[in-house]
C-alpha cells in the first residue's frame, strides 16, 4: 500500500462513529450457570404468559408459573387477567409456608408491571423476600421461566394437535404436561425427579392414560330404559378432588369432574392425590376387554345328524 503510513503501537483505539454503527448486545450464556438453590423455597422462578389468542374453557387466556429452583418442581395458574398475578403469588406462598414449613427469600421475575406494583412489592419487603428482577429487554436473565414457557407450549402443542380437540383446551394441556413434568426427569437434577426431590418418594406413573382418549361416563340416568353412560375425552386430573379425572363434553364445549369413568379397553387407569406435585396411588379402574362385533366371526350351526341309538344285544 502506499501513500499512507499505518502504525500499530496496540494502543487502544476509540471511535465515537464506530460506536454508534457498530454496536452490539453482550452474549448471554444459553444454559444455567450457578449452582441450583440448596433449600426448597430458596429461589422461585415466575412469568406470566399471554394473551392467548384463543380463549380457554373457563374464558381464560393467561397463565403464570412458579418454579422453585432447588427442586425444579413447576406449580400453574390459569389467569383471566394479568393482575391476578399478585394474588396467586400470596396463595402459592402461603401454599409453601403452610405444607413445607419454609418461606421464600427470593422471587426472581421480569419487570412487568403485574409484579412491580406497589402492593406486590410492599408484599416482598413485609414479608423479607428478596426480589431480583431483570434489566429492560433481557427477557434472557429470566431464563429459568422463559426456557419453561417454551417448553410447556410445545408440548401443549403436541397434545392438541395428536388429539385432534380443540385449541380452547389449552389451559387443561398445560394443566397435565405440568403434572407430566413434576413426575419426571430433568437435566437440571439428574436421576431424579422433582417430585422425589421435593417429597422424597419417588413417583409412580405407571399406566397414565393417553391424553384426549374416550372414556365412558356414568350418568345418573334416572330412566331404567334408557342408556347410563355417555361418551366423553379424559383432559387429565383434578387438582381439587380426590379420585375425580377431568372430562371433556365436546357437543356443550365443558370440562367437568367426574369420579364414574370407563377407559376405552387396553388402558388402566390410576387415580390421584390432590395436589399439583402428587403421585397416582394404586390402579382404580380398568375397563373390561371387549371384543368388537365387527370382529367377530359368525360360525355355520351344526348339521342336524340324526342320533343313533345302539341297541342291546
Amino acid at each position: 500500500m502506499e501513500g499512507i503510513k499505518l502504525i500499530d503501537n496496540r494502543a487502544p483505539l476509540i471511535c465515537d462513529s464506530c460506536e454508534h454503527g457498530k454496536s452490539t448486545r453482550k452474549v448471554i450464556q444459553k444454559e444455567h450457570q450457578t449452582l441450583l438453590a440448596r433449600a426448597f423455597g430458596d429461589e422461585v422462578h415466575t412469568n406470566v404468559w399471554g394473551p392467548s389468542p384463543t380463549l380457554s374453557v373457563g374464558k381464560r387466556k393467561y397463565y403464570i408459573t412458579f418454579t422453585d429452583d432447588s427442586t425444579c418442581c413447576t406449580h400453574i395458574n390459569i389467569l383471566f387477567t394479568k393482575d391476578e398475578a399478585f394474588d396467586k403469588y400470596k396463595e402459592y406462598a402461603a401454599w409453601v409456608h403452610t405444607q413445607h414449613g419454609v418461606r421464600i427469600k427470593r422471587l426472581c421475575s421480569d419487570c412487568g408491571g403485574e409484579y412491580t406494583s406497589g402492593a406486590f412489592t410492599w408484599f416482598l419487603k413485609e414479608q423479607g423476600m428478596e426480589h431480583r428482577l431483570t434489566t429492560h429487554n433481557t427477557l434472557q436473565h429470566n431464563g429459568v421461566a422463559e426456557s419453561l414457557n417454551r417448553c410447556l407450549i410445545e408440548r401443549m402443542r403436541a397434545l392438541l394437535h395428536q388429539s385432534g380437540l380443540p385449541p380452547t383446551l389449552w389451559a387443561e394441556a398445560l394443566h397435565f404436561v405440568v403434572w407430566v413434568k413434576n413426575q419426571t426427569l430433568t437435566k437440571a437434577l439428574g436421576n431424579v425427579t422433582p417430585f422425589e426431590k421435593l417429597t422424597g418418594r419417588k413417583p409412580n406413573i405407571a399406566g397414565v392414560p393417553k391424553w384426549g382418549q374416550c372414556v365412558w361416563v356414568h350418568t345418573n340416568a334416572n330412566n331404567k330404559l334408557g342408556v347410563h353412560t355417555e361418551l366423553a375425552q379424559w383432559v387429565g386430573y383434578s387438582d381439587d378432588s380426590t379420585h375425580a379425572h377431568c372430562i371433556y363434553w365436546a357437543g356443550m364445549n365443558k370440562v367437568s369432574m367426574e369420579r364414574d369413568i370407563k377407559f376405552t379397553p387396553g388402558t388402566n387407569v390410576i387415580s390421584v392425590t390432590l395436589s399439583t406435585f402428587s403421585t397416582p396411588t394404586a390402579p382404580a379402574l380398568n375397563a373390561p376387554p371387549i371384543t368388537p362385533a365387527s370382529s367377530i366371526t359368525p360360525t355355520a350351526p351344526a348339521p342336524n345328524v340324526p342320533t343313533q341309538v345302539a341297541s342291546a344285544p
